[in-house]
């Protein structure tokens, strides 16, 4: 169901509540800067609390400070209303106790101890069970790519959301991060075999550090000689259409070439229900595959810019490092050409690193430790002089 438009007899952006709240997304924002859609996802849940409430940005904050409990019951009214209003309740769930508890703690208002409602399952898990994109090898009972129903959704779509569904799975990359890379990132790495991003992701801000199968990097360039040979590097990769050369393809018009494809398959969807080949469902192939290679979950999270202090450390590592533990991993995200899977080699290449890894800490320990005997040295010289 789509959203109903609530309109106010006032702009609430006046109150003084709602431009520290502005001022803290905005702080804690990619870059410090707040996205339109963020913001127009916050004008839609604070006007339903305000309708609902009948009250002003500032008495609902001014109210919360005297009576924090009455300020919880609140949000379970608005989201009761709300559900009997027809909207989504996982939908209400993340917008209430998501979005408008925000308005609350950035506005001071203690809401640690305030309880929020459990999403339900979502009907997509099980569209997805349905439509497994790794299956068991019954012979070493590991996961593989389900290569057959992948190429097949491949050869449903046009040559550019082909290319576009290869990136997505090789490299792990949001579907807004992709679309939004210029000619210049492919041009400029002409003597790489494989692409390497580093960039921040547009939905975290987390740094993403990762790379393009040699297999989804070989299309990509082939789509650019062929389709964009004459655009500038400062012009999209990839775009609406050959006539509008310059505008930038959007998501959610991937989205829906993808549920054609998959009509295309025989896999057909009511109007609303999200497909088990979407595209956010393709960047977790990539997840999956990384697990599979045993490459751990620090290392994952920097080829997927996901949150962790204890990746961090990866970060620092050159791309030439970081490709070694790609390597591992492209086996088991490529759909046709094979690539053969030395895991001996790997494991060898990946103790190699650790080891210098750790050697490397050593070092650092000892100089430490030098350090501090010096300093030691140099205090008990000056007291005997």
């Amino acid at each position: 169901m789509r959203k109903k438009t609530i309109q106010l007899d006032y702009d609430f952006e006046d109150f003084d509540s709602v431009k520290r709240w502005k001022r803290e997304l905005t702080r804690r924002g990619i870059n410090g800067g707040l996205s339109e859609n963020t913001w127009k996802s916050v004008t839609y849940w604070i006007v339903k609390l305000l309708k609902h409430s009948r009250k002003t940005p500032d008495e609902l904050i001014t109210e919360a400070a005297k009576d924090n409990e009455l300020a919880e019951s609140r949000l379970a009214d608005v989201f009761s209303w709300c559900k009997n209003d027809g909207l989504n309740e996982n939908s209400c769930i993340i917008g209430i106790y998501g979005t408008l508890r925000g308005f609350y703690s950035h506005n001071k208002i203690d809401t640690r101890n305030w309880h929020s409602p459990k999403t339900k399952p979502k009907e997509v898990d099980q569209t997805d069970a349905n439509y497994p994109l790794f299956s068991v090898n019954q012979n070493n009972r590991k996961l593989t790519l389900n290569k057959s129903l992948l190429r097949d959704f491949l050869k449903s779509l046009n040559r550019r959301d082909e290319v576009i569904a290869l990136c997505l799975i090789s490299s792990g990359l949001d579907i807004g991060d992709l679309i939004k890379l210029n000619l210049e990132f492919v041009r400029n790495q002409d003597n790489h075999k494989r692409l390497f991003l580093s960039n921040f992701r547009n939905k975290t801000g987390e740094w993403i550090k990762t790379f393009f199968s040699i297999e989804s990097t070989n299309a990509l360039r082939k789509y650019i000689r062929e389709k964009r040979f004459n655009a500038d590097d400062s012009e999209p990769i990839f775009v609406s259409s050959i006539r509008e050369k310059r505008n930038r393809v959007d998501s959610a018009s991937i989205a829906t070439n993808f549920r054609i494809a998959q009509q295309r398959l025989g896999i057909y969807l009511s109007q609303g229900k999200q497909g088990p080949l979407r595209p956010k469902r393709l960047r977790k192939v990539f997840r999956t595959a990384c697990q599979i290679a045993a490459v751990g979950d620090d290392m994952a999270r920097i080829f997927m810019g996901q949150k962790s202090q204890s990746s961090k450390i990866y970060l620092a590592k050159s791309r030439e490092e970081l490709e070694i533990f790609y390597e591992m991993v492209e086996p088991f995200i490529t759909l046709y050409s094979e690539i053969s899977d030395d895991t001996e080699l790997s494991k060898l290449k990946q103790q190699h690193h650790e080891e210098k890894e750790e050697l490397r800490q050593h070092l650092q320990i000892f100089a430490t430790k030098f350090q501090n005997l010096e300093k030691r040295v140099a205090l008990i010289t000056s007291h005997l002089s």
